[in-house]
């Protein structure tokens, strides 16, 4: 995945930037010099390593023409750092988490040398410690290219703004106004807040009016109109001098002409993230036109003997709805989340040898991954919740092996963390007087488990086609992605008045653990937990065993060893009680079986379907 050519020495555009970078930080005398250096270091060591040493290079060899003890300030200060970082890699700590921690207490150390032990000294490390966190709210600047984030954006134009200070002295307060409008314009409100604080309580420079009015034009600056009713009062409240009527001027200027140009820019690595992320849907799109098709053939097959004009219709939009199926190009979505995944993880300066996500079951993912320079604790630690950030998937390490003579080189498997597994099985006893006008289903869709019992009103051949046609019908909704409740009314609307069934639908959601129960005029369903029985029909139920969200739908968190009874109108309680004492709960299917054998003991007068599933823990 990740070949290195080796040849002659170059020099990248990233480089260039990062070297003018740290010359200009290098060479300030301000009193958040050092702080803002750090900054920068640990941007640059996130981005590569060879970025950081550019970045310390410079910085050490710009300071010296301020003097030997700053210059041996910041080799003291460097040496420090990256003993600390070797530390926490050889602990096997997350090395992004400690990173903030690391900034504030190396600008602590450098704020008690500038302003001793007084309260001032604890501002610089706490609000380095802010912007620390702030530059970690994304990993898409990680990517060795030139567009940076809100956050470094800021920092890089308070530092040259430092630098306009140093050079023009005397005009100090209009370089930090105009400093501020632009940070406010370019970066975020956090940023902008964080900086302001720095100048007040930091910098000899009252500006006071000019920062609360940049705080706000930040936070309004989406909201053009907002901000210009505040520049607008502004102008009647500041003092009535040029240079002040000026710089509203220019604040006016920049709501009304930056923020559509900063924000496109902003947005651009996210916008390109997603686009590749919508790309990797469209097999996904396909296969949802498919059994789109495939429910108005269904329709089609329904009423063909009702009425031809209805029945060609649906079949012609059935063949509508294949052709484009058909006509749409076939992309390998996770081909495009294999390169989405590697980037990012090279940007955490991992060397991935190779990389692949495959699919072996329906809806379950398995990343099998080598990378030559991670250390085993680092797997479980970073790895693994990076991944799930990326994949945004619950995922748990199926496999680690190393290979001999060969340091931090790992061959990793990852694959979902799915902590339930649902077993079901269904059976039914028809009436002793016609065909059995009831139909079940139970079918598995990626990480759900579906049991629905469809029940015709009546018997016979009538009752028992309504039921099939409903049950056909929800299976592939629910598989075309279709939230049960919305596909129970869609079926509602698409079927014709005079066709009545009942439907009764559990959808288990292993990886959630969570069961959803959607019920239209169907019997109740029985949950047995911890030696107890619950009814779910609608009616109210005991505190903390089910979340009610809508009318006859509900949610149910699913514990190991739940079992859930569906069963049609055929069945009685009398039965279900004298089943529950004599079954041997060896295997649902046995359970079931008994169950089956117990009715058929009676002469039954309507049709009686069982399904039982149940809950076990991986």
């Amino acid at each position: 995945m990740n070949k290195r050519l080796k040849g002659k020495f170059s020099i990248h555009a990233e480089d260039l930037a990062c070297a003018g970078i740290s010359i200009i930080l290098g060479t300030l005398a301000s009193p958040l010099s050092y702080t803002l250096a750090f900054l920068y270091v640990s941007y640059s060591y996130m981005r590569t390593i060879r970025e950081a040493m550019i970045s310390v290079f410079f910085i050490l060899l710009c300071s010296l023409t301020r003097g030997i003890l700053p210059a041996y300030s910041y080799a003291l200060g460097f040496a420090c750092y990256f003993v600390i970082i070797h530390m926490v890699k050889v602990m096997n700590q997350n090395l992004y988490q400690w990173m903030p921690y690391l900034t504030a207490l190396l600008s602590a150390a450098f704020s008690v040398q500038q302003y001793g032990l007084h309260n001032t000294a604890v501002i610089l490390p706490v609000l380095s410690f802010v912007l620390m966190q702030e530059l970690f709210a994304d990993y898409q600047w990680i990517q060795k290219g030139m567009l940076h984030n809100a956050c470094m954006r800021g920092i890089l134009l308070f530092t040259i703004g430092l630098l306009g200070v140093e050079l023009l002295p005397v005009y100090a307060q209009e370089v930090i106004m105009i400093t501020m409008l632009l940070i406010a314009l370019s970066s975020n409100a956090w940023i902008t807040v964080t900086v302001a604080l720095m100048i007040y309580f930091l910098l000899d420079i009252r500006v006071l009016p000019a920062l609360v009015l940049t705080v706000l034009l930040s936070v309004l600056k989406k909201d053009r109109k907002s901000a210009m009713l505040l520049l607008l009062g502004a102008c009647f409240l500041y003092p009535d001098n040029t240079e002040d009527l000026i710089y509203l001027l220019l604040c006016m200027s920049g709501v009304l002409l930056v923020p559509a140009n900063a924000a496109s820019l902003h947005m651009s690595t996210e916008l390109q993230n997603e686009q590749e992320y919508r790309l990797s849907q469209t097999s996904m799109l396909k296969r949802q036109m498919q059994n789109y098709a495939n429910i108005f053939q269904s329709l089609s097959e329904y009423y063909a003997q009702i009425s031809d004009v209805q029945a060609e219709l649906l079949a012609n939009m059935s063949n509508a709805l294949q052709y484009n199926a058909d006509a749409i190009r076939k992309i390998d979505g996770y081909e495009k989340d294999t390169v989405r995944v590697a980037k990012a993880l090279e940007g955490y300066q991992y060397d991935v040898r190779e990389l692949s996500i495959e699919e072996p079951k329906e809806g379950c993912i398995q990343v099998c991954v080598e990378i030559a320079n991670i250390k085993r604790g680092e797997i479980r630690t970073t790895l693994l919740p990076l991944l799930e950030v990326l994949l945004h998937r619950n995922l748990q390490i199926a496999d680690i092996r190393n290979r001999k003579f060969m340091r931090g080189y790992h061959s990793i498997t990852v694959c979902d963390d799915i902590p339930f597994a649902i077993d079901a099985y269904a059976d039914s006893v028809k009436n002793s007087y016609t065909s059995s006008g009831d139909t079940f289903s139970i079918f598995r869709f990626r990480q759900s488990v579906v049991c629905m019992i469809s029940d015709g009103m009546g018997n016979g051949e009538r009752a028992a086609q309504s039921s099939r046609l409903i049950t056909n019908i929800f299976q592939r909704m629910m598989v075309s992605g279709i939230p049960q409740d919305s596909a129970i009314k869609c079926i509602n609307k698409l079927i014709q008045s005079d066709t009545y069934a009942t439907l009764d639908v559990i959808c288990f959601n292993r990886s959630q653990g969570v069961a959803y129960i959607s019920k239209s005029a169907a019997c109740p369903t029985f949950l047995l937990r911890d030696d107890q029985i619950y009814e779910i029909n609608g009616s109210a139920l005991p505190v903390g065993i089910i979340s009610q969200m809508q009318p006859d739908c509900f949610q149910v968190d699913v514990k190991a060893g739940d079992e859930y009874l569906m069963i049609s109108d055929g069945i009685y309680m009398n039965e279900i009680y004298k089943w529950l004492n004599q079954r041997t709960q060896t295997s649902v299917k046995a359970d079931v079986e008994s169950f089956t054998e117990l009715l058929k003991k009676t002469r039954r007068k309507d049709d009686s379907t069982i399904v039982l599933a149940r809950v076990d823990e991986v």
